[in-house]
């Protein structure tokens, strides 16, 4: 049996503060993917559909598991919506009836813009501003998801 207070291989060790490899590699990739999403979340913002709105938390929450500013940030976001924490959102039920929505709204966005091609630029600037209210619901289901996740992982 091994003496856990014995050191350990002098390869093997890292000085305090000093991260791994493995672990500054993770932080790496963890700060791309979720920088990546931020970005394109931005990008698309102005065009039709949910953007930054879904696209924002999502990439913030991606930082947050590796990053402390991040998971503040987060919590900042969160604790600003939790008033909206009720029993019903979140639920799977919830879910199944979101993604339908959401897929027959830009299905039907379209269909109008293809049938009026002199119109399509109006029907897809209109169609992302009534999306707002469905992006929103969206952003607070997904909050609402994740604070009960962290209450079941917590508790």
């Amino acid at each position: 049996m091994t003496d856990p207070q014995a050191p350990s291989h002098p390869s093997t060790q890292t000085r305090p503060g000093q991260l791994r490899p493995a672990r500054v590699a993770r932080k790496v990739v963890v700060l791309s993917v979720g920088i990546v999403i931020l970005a394109v979340g931005a990008a698309i913002s102005p065009l039709p559909g949910p953007g930054f709105t879904i696209l924002g938390p999502l990439g913030l929450a991606i930082l947050a598991t590796e990053f402390a500013w991040a998971k503040r940030l987060l919590k900042n976001f969160d604790d600003r919506t939790a008033f909206l924490d009720k029993p019903w959102l979140a639920s799977p039920w919830t879910v199944a009836l979101l993604i339908p929505l959401i897929a027959g709204f830009w299905i039907a966005a379209y269909l109008v813009a293809k049938a009026n091609p002199e119109h399509a630029s109006t029907t897809w600037m209109l169609s992302g501003l009534l999306f707002l209210p469905i992006s929103g619901l969206a952003t607070v289901i997904a909050l609402t998801a994740r604070r009960r996740w962290l209450a079941r992982k917590n508790a």
